[in-house]
């Protein structure tokens, strides 16, 4: 198999880093959880229609969902990174009908220079569990503390 990254681990790495620091007790101000910072309708939609099963509410099986959520928006965008990350943010339809939002631009250019940088090159869950337990030890990147911004509303 491609690993429970996919086929492009370090997008899923880079996006973890920015959402959370890899911290899996982050919970934002809209209520997204974990590591990926996944609401929990989107999680929900990953499970039922992605999926087709429960994933568990533990830091695998949000990374999982997460991942798979991630490949979602890459199908529906052509393999096109930037608008996949910022169909993650704001949502596929919303970049279809307004394009993106500045909020999801920063959004995106921040997960874009992470991309490639973080956590080298092992595809396991292990070795981003790894980086997480490290992560605990450090102090929390500064963009942690906007990991609650996405805007909900149809806004900007």
């Amino acid at each position: 198999g491609s690993g429970a990254y996919g086929r492009d681990p370090a997008l899923p790495r880079a996006t973890g880093w920015k959402e959370s620091g890899f911290q899996q007790d982050v919970v934002s101000s809209v209520g997204a959880l974990g590591v990926m910072q996944l609401l929990p309708e989107t999680w929900e939609f990953v499970d039922a229609v992605l999926l087709g099963e429960r994933t568990p509410r533990t830091y695998q099986g949000n990374v999982r969902a997460g991942v798979r959520y991630l490949r979602w928006q890459l199908d529906e965008f052509g393999g096109d990174r930037r608008l996949a990350l910022a169909g993650w943010y704001q949502g596929a339809r919303a970049v279809r009908e307004r394009g993106l939002y500045n909020e999801t631009k920063v959004f995106v250019r921040i997960v874009l220079a992470l991309y490639g940088t973080v956590c080298g090159g092992s595809n396991s869950p292990s070795a981003i569990a790894a980086a997480s337990q490290r992560s605990r030890s450090r102090p929390r990147p500064t963009a942690v503390t906007n990991a609650g911004s996405r805007s909900m509303s149809s806004g900007s």
